[in-house]
């Protein structure tokens, strides 16, 4: 069996493994027609009520979001837009079109669109942005987007027609200070008084913030008093707290999720989270994974984003979880001292809950893994 999506090609699988991929293969083959009204409530073993999203890039992806049961787009990386334009990106009356197709085919689920969060790529012609010495700490994300107003104004001004349509979000990336979201803020009230002072009506648009520079979650309580919600990118947080390139092969393998220092911070999120009462969706591709979701789970995060395939899976596994549990396990594994001790423990004590085949997920995160869970 090749799984694409792993890139593992997999010997003699199991029965239960065939099945997996014969449920996510169905995704690619269902008609639209044949697309469920609305998404089946995903609830904990003990009745707590969880909210599962999507992130997309592409338009097709819509299709899988909703034959998966996904409740609205939690992360929709615009800057996928812009790579068909490689000079001078598109024009406003283009981005409007594709935000208000997201909107009225995710109806009545909310869409989270992340700004154009661009670094190495050379989009809108800044060869300097796209060839610094280090490109993931540079001129990107809400940085680039304050530099460049006038294309961050087209933008923001395509969101906010779409957000006639239905209900929208607005996400900042790569948030480090707090004037970062005001002079944001600003500028978008800016457009929606020129919007509305031509007869526009335009609802309320929430603003987030994602956290995945440290400096960030250090702050989340000042920034709380600017932002409607957060959005944690635990791919691009990971990479900045052990200071890792996950592209680099030289050190990609210091990119371990569970980490110490990266649960350490995930629950600290987590604590500053209640402590603030606004809402923190998890967007990184860590919650697609079940080990990884159950820890989320038990630190108190309730709402997740993920590639939609992964979303029958997480809620499956959210199932047969209760919250107790999944406190239990996360107590247990923020007294450990090393990523190896977190997954020698976590492995067994989640799929001795979890009644059905992870050996993929387990091998997952740990690549010495062998056997069968």
């Amino acid at each position: 069996m090749l799984d694409g999506s792993s890139g593992e090609v997999i010997l003699d699988p199991s029965p239960e493994r065939i099945e997996n991929v014969r449920q996510e293969s169905y995704v690619a083959r269902t008609p639209v027609d044949a697309m469920p009204s609305a998404a089946p409530e995903t609830l904990t073993r003990n009745g707590t009520r969880i909210v599962l999203r999507a992130n997309t890039e592409w338009n097709h992806e819509l299709l899988a979001a909703k034959i998966c049961g996904a409740e609205g787009i939690g992360l929709y990386r615009s800057e996928f837009i812009y790579f068909w334009h490689r000079q001078g990106g598109p024009s406003m009356e283009e981005q409007a079109e594709a935000y208000r197709m997201l909107v009225n085919e995710m109806r009545p689920y909310p869409v989270a669109i992340r700004t154009l969060d661009a670094g190495s790529e050379n989009i809108l012609g800044m060869e300097s942005a796209a060839h610094g010495a280090n490109p993931a700490m540079g001129l990107r994300g809400i940085r680039l987007s304050l530099q460049m107003r006038d294309a961050f104004r087209m933008q923001i001004e395509a969101i906010l027609r779409a957000a006639c349509d239905g209900s929208v979000e607005i996400v900042l990336p790569m948030i480090s200070t707090i004037e970062e979201i005001r002079e944001a803020r600003k500028l978008i009230n800016e457009v929606r008084s020129r919007l509305e002072s031509s007869g526009l009506k335009i609802p309320y648009v929430p603003l987030g913030a994602m956290l995945e520079v440290p400096s960030a979650v250090l702050m989340m309580e000042s920034l709380a008093k600017e932002a409607d919600f957060f959005c944690v990118g635990t791919n691009d947080l990971i990479q900045y707290l052990m200071a890792v390139d996950r592209e680099n092969s030289q050190v990609a393998y210091l990119y371990k999720p569970l980490h110490p220092c990266v649960l350490a911070y995930m629950s600290k999120i987590a604590g500053i989270m209640e402590k603030v009462k606004k809402p923190v969706r998890i967007c990184g591709e860590m919650s697609a994974n079940p080990f990884f979701a159950v820890l989320l789970l038990g630190m108190g995060f309730t709402q997740f984003s993920m590639n939609p395939l992964s979303i029958a899976l997480i809620r499956q596994a959210f199932a047969e979880t209760s919250i107790k549990e999944a406190e239990k396990i996360v107590r247990e594994v923020l007294t450990m001292e090393t990523a190896s001790d977190v997954y020698a423990y976590l492995i067994p004590a989640v799929s001795g809950m979890i009644p059905f085949d992870l050996s993929a997920w387990a091998k997952s995160i740990n690549p010495d893994f062998s056997g069968k869970v």
